[in-house]
């Protein structure tokens, strides 16, 4: 394949119909897409004007968009699904905005099984993954989320995603990644150019200066690929359970699960600590999707301010020590701890399909419950947080797969990171709190460990997509998180689109580095102009068929 020859830029509306064409000629029309509106909808608001969307299929067509959208200067904007739910899902940062789909490009490359390291393309999900483990019949766990089977493994790992499984952190487990510059060349490291015994899937550092980090959360490229490790599935897997009483309970644990994480390594994946608020949400939010009222889901918990999830890993008797160093690390600051190994889960469906016959509904859900948490543990994608998202608007449309953009639900994510510093924890649990009952939220913590020295929090704001007063506060509520969050020192790890120029007016050090790179590397500003960026960007003018849903319009 081709490259368009060199040209001097247009301006205006007949460059972006010269690109069409050009798209047209390298991709086929058919993969010019010009029914835009599913890409202009988010889990609030918040949209954009996208004339058209492009889906290559290939590395090389991949090139080839790139080099068109710089020949002519029309920004384009990479989506791997586009399922990034609270984030902005598929609306470009600014707009108008040309989306490059990815989500055809969803090959499993290569799957090393001595050394556990998948290869894979942005377009490859949660199940994806999954089904591909259980065909091969591989010991292998998926790197799972909360935002479940249809979500790219890939997408969420450079967006520094977590989980609970062993490797928490999963921009860490990306070894190696290959990207198409915005020069349409490509970029890999030394490793992989050398890589006849596998050199590229064992060591994540290579040689000389390490610059496949330029690549999360930026916009200096498209990742085509990238080589993430996968933990093997352990002999003993269990779900702990625990409840606390109060803000000043959870400092006192996180203290803790300091001291225990540092001891047991790999032996624990993550521990959650949610306020009661956040898995109220959750009950809600399922019944809201199904339809039936909203209100609900306080006779299913148990008393407790705050409920506590966590994974424990290991071989038959590392997995007996950790659970015994656990006991004893909680012993006096928790209540109610429970382990519940995929052994002990099996033995209740038994009971659940008694409690079923008996129509005792409460039993089935509690089991349903520790099913859903079990799974999560051992690395299969679930739905088991999504309903979340509906705990305030949205319903599943029948016969068609759980999206909460499309659904109707209102949400947005603020995810600062928590040091496990005295006082600080405590600190940041009355700041949030305040922050949103300021604005008639509820505040829906989630504490995630990260390692032993932090937290991750996630807080979503939930509103009624359909009550513009609710977005509103909801949107308000976020900035105020936001500012008064980094005032007192609360960074966040990731934000969303709608809120991306937020980390450049508060002096996000992107600065002059970042700028000269993104300079150099696209002179034109064309790859996803103003994400993580202070770059500005010409306005692009729509051409081609309107746009189907409008701003504050909804298919449901």
């Amino acid at each position: 394949m081709t490259s368009e020859a060199s040209a001097p830029t247009d301006s205006g509306a007949a460059s972006l119909e010269r690109a069409l064409e050009a798209w047209a000629r390298v991709l086929g029309a058919e993969r010019v897409i010009f029914d835009t509106g599913p890409y202009q909808l988010d889990t609030s608001p918040f949209t954009g004007r996208v004339p058209v969307a492009v889906r290559p299929g290939r590395v090389a067509e991949v090139q080839e968009v790139v080099r068109i959208a710089q020949r002519f200067s029309v920004p384009i904007y990479p989506i791997s699904t586009g399922n990034n739910w609270g984030y902005g899902t598929s609306v470009p940062v600014r707009s108008p905005g040309v989306v490059v789909d990815l989500r055809s490009m969803r090959s499993i490359l290569e799957l090393d099984p001595e050394l556990g390291v998948v290869t894979l393309e942005p377009g490859v999900t949660q199940g994806d993954l999954d089904r591909y483990l259980r065909d091969h019949d591989l010991p292998f766990m998926v790197p799972v989320t909360g935002a479940g089977p249809s979500c790219s493994v890939l997408a969420n790992a450079l967006e520094r995603g977590f989980g609970v499984t062993p490797v928490t952190d999963h921009f860490a487990a990306v070894v190696s990644l290959r990207a198409v510059l915005p020069s349409g060349e490509i970029y890999e490291p030394f490793s992989r150019r050398h890589n006849v015994v596998g050199a590229a899937r064992a060591f994540k550092w290579s040689t000389g200066p390490y610059l496949d980090g330029l690549f999360s959360q930026s916009n200096l490229g498209i990742v085509v690929d990238a080589s993430i490790v996968l933990e093997p599935r352990p002999e003993r897997r269990g779900a702990l359970l625990f409840v606390l009483d109060s803000n000043r309970e959870v400092e006192e644990v996180t203290t803790s699960l300091r001291t225990v994480l540092h001891a047991a390594g790999q032996g624990i994946g993550a521990v959650n600590v949610m306020n009661r608020e956040r898995v109220e949400c959750m009950l809600r939010g399922a019944r809201q999707m199904d339809g039936e009222p909203g209100e609900g889901g306080r006779a299913d918990l148990p008393r407790g301010a705050w409920f506590g999830f966590g994974s424990v890993y290991g071989s038959r008797e590392h997995y007996r020590a950790t659970c015994r160093l656990l006991r004893r690390s909680l012993r006096g600051r928790a209540r109610g701890v429970r382990i519940y190994s995929s052994r002990q889960i099996e033995r209740l469906r038994w009971v659940k399909r008694l409690a079923t016959a008996a129509r005792w509904s409460r039993l089935t859900g509690l089991v349903e419950r520790l099913e859903g948490a079990i799974g999560i543990v051992e690395g299969r994608p679930s739905r088991f947080a999504l309903p979340l998202a509906y705990a305030a608007s949205g319903r599943v449309t029948p016969g068609r797969e759980m999206n909460p953009a499309h659904d109707g639900c209102g949400l947005y994510w603020y995810a600062p990171i928590v040091p496990f510093r005295s006082g600080v924890v405590r600190q940041f649990l009355e700041f949030a709190e305040r922050i949103c009952g300021r604005h008639g939220l509820l505040a829906p913590i989630t504490l995630t460990t990260l390692s032993p020295r932090c937290y991750a929090s996630t807080i979503p704001l939930l509103f009624d997509r359909g009550d513009p007063e609710a977005e509103s506060r909801a949107a308000r509520c976020f900035e105020e998180l936001f500012e008064e969050g980094l005032a007192l020192g609360f960074v966040p790890y990731r934000t969303g689109a709608p809120f991306m120029a937020d980390l450049v007016a508060h002096g996000a050090p992107f600065g002059a580095a970042i700028e000269t790179l993104k300079r150099a590397l696209d002179p034109n500003l064309v790859v996803a102009p103003g994400r993580y960026s202070a770059s500005p960007c010409e306005p692009l003018p729509v051409a081609g068929p309107r746009p189907v849903c409008g701003p504050r319009e909804s298919p449901t």
